[in-house]
């Protein structure tokens, strides 16, 4: 401890130097804080959420064919707030050089639980350094050096945020925006969001787009919900630049422009997103907003893909299959079908499925057919609730089973699927493994027909 002690005179004498007017500032001591807008993505906890549940482009497909929808472009993405509270490695909290050096190399272990580094930032935060007591809030909210304390760090946040720190005035709306470290308070959260953002904070004007779209602490106003993503996308902030994508491809709140969608789709994919990437793929597939291009097009969903986006995995594979694109390779639509099956992509399963019930490139594996099938028809595929009706129906790869045919074919006749349809009033219709129901048999043989089954219309003239 002597020792500690002795470290830390120095080390006093040295922050006081220092602060009166020696060599110390806040860009010395952390760099720019404009920093934090250009590198949010080596230390950060953006949220980003890309519902994959848009349109799609496709039209009918048979049961015994391939899935041929291209996957539906990523859309519903609302701007989540993305919670960049920027964490920097212990090194880097270095800001007094020889002096640090000197105590981690001489000091005894911390006993209040506070790092050597952490030591020194304390006693410039303590002094009033805004960047100090921003690094200090960092310290405590991470646990870094310190044990984590949110409250503390909420104090720490506050002291550089009123001296106009951007950074800690963005850390801190984050506080109280999600109840970290101090109770939920959105009123307070957009202040701090807007005096963060009015220094051009990046993430903080993303941020405030959000709540602006939401109504989440302001009242609900797109056109200012434009603005600040405008001006945080034009700034270069990834998320921002993604939801501009969007609200154009959209509409929201905007006309429909998809050459203004095409143009933020490149920028956040030029950054390595993988579902720009996929939709800049797409546009260039189909002509959205900019010319037909087959070759950018497999250039970027084969970049989105390496990045294991499944819907960009699902449309490499198509374009193997088909030779859209690219030289028709049987083999390498079944290597990326096969990814993108693994990744949860529902066509994908089902083509998988198809190709080990058929026997198309791969060998005829009925158990395996099963397996995919069933994975795509939980997730609602009504092609692959079908077929798995179908299997158990016949004893196809499973044992029979009348009552899980029954329960797949209605799953998939109440989305419409005529053959499920046909086939469920035919069960009605003869009793087979259901009581007869004449009644039932007529209601889904009819649906059937109205869609221009000409079994079913046949069958319904047998039952008048």
């Amino acid at each position: 401890m002597r020792k500690y002690l002795e470290s830390l005179s120095v080390l006093l004498l040295t922050v006081a130097w220092l602060c009166l007017g020696g060599i110390f500032n806040p860009s010395m001591a952390k760099g720019i804080t404009s920093e934090v807008n250009s590198d949010l993505e080596v230390y950060s906890r953006i949220l980003e959420v890309a519902d994959e549940s848009g349109r799609l482009l496709s039209g009918p497909a048979l049961d015994n064919q391939l899935s041929s929808s291209v996957a539906p472009q990523g859309q519903g993405f609302f701007g989540v707030k993305g919670f960049e509270k920027k964490v920097r490695p212990v090194a880097d909290f270095n800001i007094f050089g020889k002096a640090l050096e000197q105590l981690k190399n001489d000091s005894d272990p911390a006993e209040d639980g506070l790092s050597d580094e952490v030591k020194i930032l304390l006693v410039a935060a303590e002094a009033g350094d805004p960047v100090s007591q921003y690094e200090l809030g960092l310290a405590y909210d991470f646990g870094q050096g310190a044990p984590e304390n949110k409250a503390e760090a909420v104090r720490w946040y506050r002291k550089s945020a009123d001296q106009g720190n951007p950074n800690a005035q963005y850390n801190l709306a984050v506080s109280y925006d999600t109840g970290e470290g101090t109770e939920v308070d959105k009123p307070e959260a957009i202040r701090w969001y807007l005096k963060a953002a009015e220094q051009n904070h990046l993430a903080a004007q993303h941020n405030l787009g959000v709540s602006y779209s939401d109504g989440d602490g302001v009242p609900q106003d797109q056109a200012e919900a434009l603005r600040w993503f405008r001006r945080s996308a034009e700034g270069g902030f990834l998320s921002a630049q993604k939801k501009m994508a969007f609200i154009y491809e959209q509409g929201e709140g905007v006309p429909k422009d998809q050459t203004e969608s095409a143009k933020w789709f490149r920028l956040c994919a030029d950054k390595g997103d993988a579902t720009c990437q996929y939709n800049l793929a797409v546009a260039y597939d189909f002509g959205e907003g900019i010319p037909v291009d087959k070759a950018e097009a497999i250039k970027w969903y084969r970049l989105a893909a390496d990045q294991d986006h499944a819907n960009a995995q699902f449309n490499l594979a198509l374009s193997y299959n088909s030779g859209d694109g690219v030289p028709k390779d049987r083999a390498q639509a079944l290597k990326w079908y096969r990814l993108a099956a693994e990744n949860g992509q529902a066509s994908a399963q089902y083509n998988l499925a198809l190709a080990y019930d058929n026997g198309n490139g791969l060998p005829v594996d009925k158990a395996a057919a099963i397996k995919w099938y069933l994975q795509a028809a939980e997730q609602g595929l009504d092609k692959a609730q079908f077929n798995l009706a179908v299997s158990y129906d016949n004893g196809d790869g499973v044992p029979v089973d009348k009552i899980e045919a029954i329960k797949w074919y209605r799953l998939a006749a109440d989305q419409g699927h005529v053959g499920a349809q046909y086939n469920l009033g035919l069960t009605y219709k003869n009793g087979d493994g259901v009581p007869r129901d004449l009644v039932e048999a007529k209601k889904w043989l009819t649906l059937a027909a109205d869609q221009g089954d000409a079994d079913a219309k046949k069958a319904l003239r047998g039952l008048r």
